[in-house]
């Protein structure tokens, strides 16, 4: 194993590489001739500062994996590889590991270095943002954020249809028997709701600024307005007329081990997940205007970026993805229809808090004293 193509290892070219490029062009990962071969020993000065980011414990089992499952999921190398056994030789090339301390080997696991900075960074903007200073941080997340957002861009293209939906409480329980024919709210009236009415911020706004939410599909944009079977809902198809920038914040971004700052690249990736989390879930109504306030930061820093918008995980449709636009001008509400509900799934698992059980006569907990204000 000595020479390997771009497709191979990056599944893309690099301009990085392409200048190494040797012949004959045959990549020994794939047999395949290809314009873009080159000799594992000139890729190796470029990306060998990457191992830093993983440790090797002979002894050590626990979460332990092969170092090229590793590369895989953080880097996003060797897409197209067919063969575990030739991606192994490769990497230990270009690593230069031998012996027992070699790519195959399950003693491999990520430093715990970029885990906790990446915790740092999300709790300490958290808890400044919340309780200390409200508009502004001097925390490390907003210049994650300025270098963030550009790599983490997805349009969507004009044509594609976005979803949401509108409650509707109905005077009578039957009016699907009585009335089938009550008519859906008004296409036109299913968008942003107007300024004077937004007394209550949400998870992209604060009180007073208005932005649209929706859904890239007609179940979530449903499942995200928590319906029960007594309530009407009017759903809307809203066409994108022209191109929207998003910022997407459910991408599996995927660093660029050629960067000059790899362990900023990977602090991105693992910070991804915070805020994306931070979009996606539930907060009690009561403590809602202090919970949204992080949310609300970082929707602001990307409409001031010049996006269109974001788009986050939906919690009560996983796969299920949310779009928030800080205006409507490039959509276009198509037409509504009015919903009826008749079945929902729900799944459940116990609670990692507290184990509580109810008998008749008393109520017993492991994990938390009793207490009105305790969620379980």
């Amino acid at each position: 194993m000595n020479k390997v193509c771009l497709d191979c290892l990056f599944g893309k070219d690099r301009e990085e590489i392409l200048q190494l490029r040797v012949s004959p062009n045959i990549c020994d990962l794939c047999d395949e001739s290809s314009d873009e071969v080159s000799l594992l020993s000139d890729i190796a000065p470029l990306v060998e500062h990457v191992l830093e980011e993983y440790t090797f414990d002979e002894l050590f089992f626990e979460n332990s994996r092969n170092l090229k499952d590793l590369l895989v999921e953080d880097w996003g190398i060797f897409p197209h590889a067919n063969s575990n056994r030739l991606c192994f030789e490769a990497i230990d090339k270009i690593f230069n590991l031998s012996g027992n301390k070699t790519s195959e080997s399950a003693h491999w696991e990520n430093t715990d270095l970029l885990k906790d900075v990446s915790l740092d960074i999300w709790s300490g903007f958290e808890e400044e943002i919340k309780h200390q200073k409200r508009f502004v941080t001097s925390t490390s997340l907003s210049v994650f954020l300025e270098e963030m957002l550009p790599v983490i861009e997805s349009d969507i293209p004009k044509g594609i249809l976005l979803f949401r939906c509108r409650l509707a409480n109905s005077p009578m329980r039957d009016v699907w028997v009585t009335d089938p024919a009550t008519p859906p709210i008004h296409p036109q009236e299913m968008g942003m709701p107007p300024r004077r009415m937004v007394v209550d911020g949400g998870r992209a706004n604060p009180a007073g600024i208005a932005v649209f939410y929706g859904a890239e599909d007609e179940t979530t944009a449903i499942l995200e307005t928590r319906p029960d079977l007594t309530k009407l809902a009017s759903v809307a198809e809203f066409e994108v007329m022209e191109p929207l920038r998003l910022v997407d914040f459910t991408v599996n971004f995927a660093p660029d081990m050629f960067s000059s700052d790899v362990r900023g690249q990977q602090t991105t990736k693992l910070l991804l997940p915070y805020i994306d989390r931070a979009f996606s879930l539930p907060v009690s109504q009561r403590e809602a205007s202090i919970d949204y306030v992080p949310t609300q930061y970082i929707a602001q820093q990307v409409f001031q970026a010049g996006y269109d918008g974001f788009r986050f995980s939906s919690s009560l449709n996983p796969g299920g993805r949310n779009i928030v636009l800080h205006d409507e001008r490039k959509i276009w509400a198509r037409r509504s229809v009015l919903k009826r509900f008749e079945q929902f799934s729900v799944r459940y698992r116990d609670s990692m808090r507290s184990e509580a059980t109810w008998n008749d006569t008393e109520f017993t907990s492991k994990g938390n004293e009793f207490d009105d204000d305790v969620p379980f």
